[in-house]
């Protein structure tokens, strides 16, 4: 694995500058959804032409609503289990589906959808928690847990983004603070998540987690309940692969 210490001191090409202001512009649009559902979490702005944005928040700002909160306010969902999964991007949009309710999943789908709207290729990163994968391996029916994000191809190699974060694009860093950067997707299976932020709760969801598929970002619609998700981390998982990782 090779690694740059930040984009701006890699070698772009005009095209990886489009694809970066692409990125940037999905993101602000991914926000902008979350906004639109919970116009009282905070304020959203644009603070560049560049489309780099803040949330401001004070103390009059709510909580993002819980997928709890959200299910025991809507009775009428019969599967809470699959009900986020069932959600293509229109329906979070439509529906003003709160962002914590949407789930990684549900993010990853919105970012699908405004790629393919922005013209950007990108591939959607499968992550399933380590210990429930040898749980499984072990026979338990416990649910795998997980993180999706998203792979994006630029000319010196393949980086990777949460796009649920809200404090803009971060590409994903290793250990020492350098940015990861692989020459092809395939190279990402195996590789440990690691959270970018210690103090970000939606970040410490990738903490322990390891990549087990790689796959199109129109793969994500395809999603339509648990066991659809489910089949992107157990038939590529080698739990000898994960035995011995421990979270950093």
């Amino acid at each position: 694995m090779t690694s740059v210490k930040n984009l701006q001191q890699a070698q772009l090409t005009p095209e990886d500058l489009e694809k970066f202001q692409k990125i940037k512009r999905i993101l602000w649009k991914i926000n902008m959804v979350f906004h639109n559902a919970e116009p009282n979490i905070g304020t959203l702005e644009k603070i560049s032409d560049n489309y780099d944005f803040q949330w401001k928040r004070d103390e009059n700002s709510a909580e993002p609503m819980t997928r709890q909160e959200y299910l025991k306010s809507h009775p009428e969902i019969q599967d809470p289990l699959d009900f986020s999964f069932s959600l293509s991007a229109e329906d979070i949009i439509e529906q003003k589906i709160p962002m914590r309710v949407m789930g990684c999943t549900g993010v990853a789908k919105l970012f699908a959808k405004f790629a393919e709207e922005e013209g950007l290729d990108c591939c959607a990163v499968y992550a399933a928690k380590i210990n429930d994968l040898e749980k499984q391996q072990e026979g338990s029916d416990d649910i795998v847990n997980g993180h999706q994000i998203i792979a994006v191809q630029f000319s010196d190699g393949v980086r990777m983004f949460d796009p649920g974060c809200i404090n803009g694009l971060q590409f994903h860093k290793d250990n020492d603070g350098q940015e990861i950067v692989v020459p092809s997707m395939n190279m990402l299976l195996g590789e440990k998540l690691i959270p970018q932020d210690s103090n970000d709760p939606w970040e410490q969801r990738q903490a322990g987690t390891v990549i087990t598929a790689i796959e199109p970002a129109q793969s994500l619609e395809r999603i339509e309940s648990y066991e659809d998700l489910k089949r992107h981390y157990l038939p590529r998982a080698s739990v000898q692969q994960f035995r011995g990782m421990t979270n950093e």
